[in-house]
């Protein structure tokens, strides 16, 4: 034989997007090799991953001297091509309508201009919650009075942005909204997924949720039903499901230019 396969076990927690005959690289191989002025040796080639037991099989030549892998990244670079052309959906809108002029988009423009947010409802006299209003029950109210425009919420770890967030998006969809839910990780995603199915059956309401993620990646609540295409997300909207769950790479996507009433990003600095 003149490969060989070895098997390596990770975190099966940690999100990916690596896929079975993929090509991979080691990136702290690869930067010693630029130091080095010398060619990577590359880890082998991806013959197997189970992201639930955390396995992966890498086969590779017998005679290979590439060190065995401690990171694994893509081959090549991940394809922007649809967060590329929102982009540009983006400035031809700009470029047609202006900056702060009512039309598709405004939310998007509003928070590249630092815009307040758009309300239809009663703010108080030093900001946006009213007296004696909680942040949590305010933060709700403001959500669902929002007209085209964007709501932040800072706050740091433990301050409850996360319940929070579900109370919101299930307000929004027992509302009749459609609401989606983003963030820079599957496991971000599917926490807040979870919490917003969970706060649905506190408040005894029936909620469907979908997600587009690779096997082992999703939310495990039985309420929220994996989906391996963005097509599979826009049957389950036109069936009546409230709540979506994807990345950027998702929502980033044609098909679902203008379809959502609400998108939560939860983690926004980080994206």
């Amino acid at each position: 034989k003149q490969s060989v396969v070895y098997r390596y076990r990770f975190d099966p927690d940690q999100p990916h997007k690596l896929s079975p005959g993929e090509t991979v690289k080691d990136p702290e191989i690869e930067r010693l090799a630029m130091e080095r002025d010398v060619r990577a040796s590359s880890p082998g080639s991806l013959v197997r991953i189970d992201p639930v037991e955390g396995t992966l099989l890498l086969q590779r030549g017998r005679r290979s001297g590439a060190p065995h892998p401690r990171h694994l990244i893509p081959a090549g670079p991940y394809d922007t091509s649809d967060q590329q052309e929102a982009l540009r959906r983006l400035a031809r809108s700009v470029i047609e309508r202006g900056v702060d002029e009512p039309g598709p988009y405004r939310c998007v423009r509003d928070l590249l201009l630092r815009r307040p947010p758009r309300l239809g409802a009663p703010v108080g006299p030093d900001g946006l919650l009213l007296p004696g209003e909680s942040a949590a029950l305010g933060s709700v109210r403001l959500a669902t009075a929002l007209s085209e425009g964007c709501l932040a919420i800072q706050g740091p770890p433990g301050s409850g942005k996360t319940s929070t967030a579900a109370r919101m998006v299930v307000e929004l969809a027992a509302s009749g909204h459609t609401v989606g839910i983003t963030a820079n990780s599957h496991a971000v995603i599917s926490h807040l997924l979870e919490a917003v199915l969970t706060e649905a059956r506190l408040q005894g309401l029936e909620l469907r949720a979908s997600q587009k993620a690779d096997p082992g990646q999703g939310a495990t609540d039985p309420g929220v039903t994996r989906r391996g295409n963005v097509a599979e997300l826009l049957v389950d909207l036109d069936d009546g499901v409230r709540v979506v769950g994807g990345t950027a790479w998702v929502f980033s996507r044609p098909e679902l230019d203008q379809r959502l009433d609400y998108l939560v990003v939860d983690e926004a600095g980080q994206l």
